[in-house]
Order: structure tokens, then C-alpha cells, then sequence
């Protein structure tokens, strides 16, 4: 279990836990709203205290990471078509998918390495859209089985999907605060006794422009994890026949 564990899963909760309690206490000082956390303001910072700021920040950025695929993943799925990118660039006829020979040459090393089949199996008279999803699941089969082959050797698939994970966890983060920070400023508009209420507006709008970049971040490292597991896995599976 611990060889499972690394920097990887680490940095991408340990990263997002943080920012969600900074920028809470950064948008309830701008409402004078008092945070009772009891290391808030300590003049002095013990083992104790830090070891509790990361227990939390990295218990918030695990949160964080289940609602993220409860809301940017499941968004990003319907953007994608209703599947992940590992099993659209698969799928044959897709806009991003893979060249024809190179989804042939994976799926015949992966049913001779791990003995299955490298189609799915669709009945004829099954309706177009229940046949992408079986195709989906197939790819996603042949995706999954691919990442436990290359887990060990290299570590770029593990970069790229800790970069995804930490991308779409940000994305759900700075979406959150940029809805809540309007909320406030809806809520104390200008003039109606709040002074510092204008510093809730820039607060938004930073952070939807945070929101739209981490996202794009996401949807490009999904891309680049998805892609760099088949090519690990083409390398370094069986030798391939030359090209002609």
C-alpha cells in the first residue's frame, strides 16, 4: 500500500487543501467573518500546529478531489461526448481519436499481453447510442489494463495524472469561490454599508479567469495522460513489426 502512495498523490491534494483554506479566510476577511480555526493568527508555530494545518489542508484537498469528479469530471465527460479521453481516442471516427493503425496495433498487443477481446462485443440490432457506451467501456478496459502495465516504467504517466487531478480539483475550488464571491457582493452591493465590498467583485473575477485557465489545464493534461500511457505501453510491450 505504501508503494502505491507517493509525491504524486501527495502534491495534488496537499496543493488544493491549501488554497481552499486560504482563500476562505480570504474572502471571510473581507466580510469581517471570523474563522474559528485554532492555529488562525498563532504568534507562535509548534509541531503540533503545523502537523494539523497539513492534516487538514490534505484531508480538505481529498474532499475537494471527490467533488471535483462529481462536478468537472462529469462535465468534462459530456463535453467529451460521455466518456473519458482514454476511451474516445480509441473510439474510431472521433475528431481527437488516434490514427486507425495506431488503435488497431493496441488493441492486438493488448488482447495478446493480457488474453482478451480486443473489441467489444455489440449485438446487431443494439441502438447507436448503447453501442458507443459498450464501446467506451471496452476502451476503457484496454485503458486500464495499458496504466497497470506502465505504472512501473516510467513515471510521465504519473506526473500527468497528478497534474489532471490537481487541474481538475483547482477548476471545482476557484468555480466554487468565484459563485461564492458573488453571492456576497449580490448580497452587499456597493453603497449598502459595506466599504470593502468592492474587493469582493475583484475576488470573483479572479477568480473566474483562475476557473476557465485551470480547466483548460485539465481538459490538456487529460489529453496528455491518456496519450502517454498508450505510448509507453505500445513501446514497451512485445517487440513491434517494423514499419514498411
Amino acid at each position: 500500500m505504501l508503494e502505491k502512495f507517493n509525491i504524486y498523490d501527495l502534491v495534488a491534494n496537499l496543493i488544493p487543501g491549501a488554497l481552499f483554506f486560504w482563500s476562505l479566510e480570504l474572502l471571510c476577511r473581507m466580510t469581517a467573518v471570523s474563522l474559528p480555526l485554532p492555529f488562525k493568527d498563532s504568534g507562535q508555530w509548534d509541531l503540533k500546529e503545523a502537523s494539523m494545518l497539513v492534516v487538514l489542508c490534505y484531508v480538505a484537498g481529498l474532499l475537494w478531489q471527490a467533488l471535483s469528479v462529481l462536478t468537472v469530471e462529469k462535465f468534462m465527460k459530456w463535453r467529451w461526448g460521455g466518456g473519458f479521453i482514454s476511451g474516445i481516442l480509441m473510439l474510431p471516427g472521433e475528431k481527437q481519436s488516434l490514427p486507425a493503425a495506431t488503435q488497431a496495433r493496441i488493441r492486438a498487443l493488448a488482447a495478446e499481453r493480457f488474453q482478451i477481446a480486443p473489441e467489444a462485443e455489440i449485438p446487431p440490432d443494439t441502438k447507436p447510442k448503447q453501442a458507443r457506451r459498450m464501446r467506451l467501456g471496452k476502451n476503457q478496459e484496454i485503458f486500464f489494463l495499458c496504466f497497470s502495465y506502465v505504472f512501473s516504467l516510467s513515471p510521465r504517466p504519473q506526473v500527468f495524472n497528478s497534474q489532471y487531478c490537481q487541474f481538475r480539483c483547482l477548476t471545482a475550488i476557484f468555480g466554487f469561490f468565484t459563485l461564492a464571491a458573488l453571492a456576497v457582493g449580490i448580497a452587499h452591493p456597493p453603497g449598502g454599508g459595506c466599504s470593502d465590498c468592492w474587493k469582493v467583485w475583484v475576488f470573483a473575477g479572479i477568480y473566474a479567469g483562475c476557473t476557465w485557465l485551470f480547466y483548460r489545464s485539465c481538459d490538456a493534461y487529460g489529453w496528455n495522460f491518456a496519450g502517454s500511457v498508450y505510448d509507453l505501453f505500445v513501446a514497451g510491450v512485445a517487440k513491434m513489426p517494423e514499419k514498411e
